[in-house]
């Protein structure tokens, strides 16, 4: 018989790193975080002498760290040092870049406006084919980027396009692991922006792609999440309370992530609207202290903090309410937005009403709306229903009803 053509030896070390990335990677979606960055840090010291495999893991670790911030900013400008500059690796480095930005942004440090711009810059290039021994698609971890700092930073209506564009794309090359969480991220940036049927929409197609291809832990969890957002923003309280308290026990078998800390934010907002403020402050205490520990500073993280401070004012711990406040100010001082403007402004309001200065309450929000250039609908609603209610204790029925109308 004819003996085949041998192929060239693969190295040791880049077989190496290989397998204990493929393992990190199914720890990663099975099991959670910590399993997978334990197979990763594995694969590193296997990685020397192959400055983009070296990078690629790191961006691994950074990637499975979520929002373990200072390790998730270590392991990208690490990347971004061994990237820099290579011919070949824009994909990759544009990734280290939007991880590293997001990171500091989030940590309340700065917003490096010059990365962000520069990862998304090269992103314009031809995309280059994958390495087929370890694949980490760099582009679609920077488009994935690209869009959560839009949100973050309330280009809202940017950031759902920008995401749908990626679900399109992630369609046409068949990638079916990602798409249910897509689909759960549109359903939630739909619930913000006020578009109920295409959350619906999102949150449906989500469920139906778990049940049809089996899906991940971290799919089926995120899928659920997505459908108590609707029904949360829909109204139907008992159905979000049921689906989010699913999901919560879904999450949290792979351990403390986002995915656990915005599912608590959900089941206090839906607490606080049910009436229970003492309850939802303890939900959103969880996140808070999840947050801290992470080194998440920064107000719009999970957009919970206007609810928590409602929820300390309606329950009557209005020390904690200013304290929270003022932590809440500081922050965004550093990068304020619409949105943390129109919170900041409603929560010193709720404040001022809550000791009787209702007349300094009804300023805060008046000015609120007048400079309010957010595209969250149902945020400026709960603004002017406080003013509202404030202008009818005031006596003022006309205003009160135009506003209320």
């Amino acid at each position: 018989r004819a003996c085949p053509t041998p192929r060239p030896p693969v190295p040791a070390g880049p077989m190496r790193v290989a397998a204990l990335v493929l393992d990190g990677m199914h720890r990663l979606w099975s099991v959670g975080p910590e399993a997978s960055i334990e197979s990763f840090t594995a694969a590193l010291p296997h990685a020397a002498g192959h400055p983009v495999l070296e990078a690629i893991v790191h961006l691994r670790i950074a990637y499975a760290s979520d929002d373990e911030l200072a390790a998730v900013e270590r392991h990208a400008d690490a990347a971004v040092t061994l990237l820099d500059g290579r011919a070949g690796a824009e994909d990759l480095l544009a990734s280290a870049l939007l991880l590293r930005s997001e990171a500091r942004f989030l940590a309340g440090v700065s917003y490096d406006g010059g990365s962000v711009e520069r990862g998304r810059a090269l992103l314009r290039a031809e995309p280059r084919p994958l390495d087929p021994l370890i694949s980490f698609d760099g582009r679609a971890v920077a488009r994935e980027r690209s869009w959560l700092l839009r949100a973050l930073t309330d280009e809202l209506v940017a950031a759902r396009d920008e995401l749908d564009a990626l679900r399109r794309d992630d369609a046409e090359l068949g990638r079916d692991r990602s798409a249910p969480i897509v689909h759960a991220d549109l359903a939630e940036l739909c619930c913000w922006l006020g578009d109920a049927s295409a959350a619906r929409a999102h949150a449906e197609e989500a469920q139906e792609i778990v049940r049809q291809t089996g899906g991940t832990p971290y799919a089926a969890a995120a899928s659920l999440l997505a459908s108590a957002l609707v029904a949360e923003h829909e109204g139907d309280l008992r159905l979000a309370q049921s689906t989010g308290q699913e999901a919560l026990e879904r999450a949290e078998r792979l351990g403390p992530s986002p995915l656990t800390d915005r599912t608590h934010a959900l089941l206090g907002r839906v607490a606080l609207q049910a009436g229970r403020p003492s309850a939802a402050a303890e939900e959103f205490a969880v996140v808070d202290a999840r947050l801290r520990s992470a080194g998440l500073r920064h107000p719009l993280v999970y957009r919970f903090r206007g609810d928590h401070l409602e929820a300390l004012v309606l329950a009557g711990h209005l020390d904690e309410a200013r304290a929270d406040l003022s932590r809440f100010e500081d922050a965004a001082a550093r990068y304020p937005t619409p949105w943390s403007t129109a919170v900041a402004a409603r929560s010193r309001a709720l404040i001022g009403a809550a000791v009787g200065d209702v007349g300094e309450a009804v300023r805060e929000l008046e000015a609120a709306l007048e400079h309010d250039g957010l595209a969250l609908p149902v945020e400026r609603g709960r603004t002017e229903l406080l003013l509202g209610r404030l202008r009818r204790r005031q006596r003022q029925k006309r205003w009160a009803a135009q506003v209320l109308e």
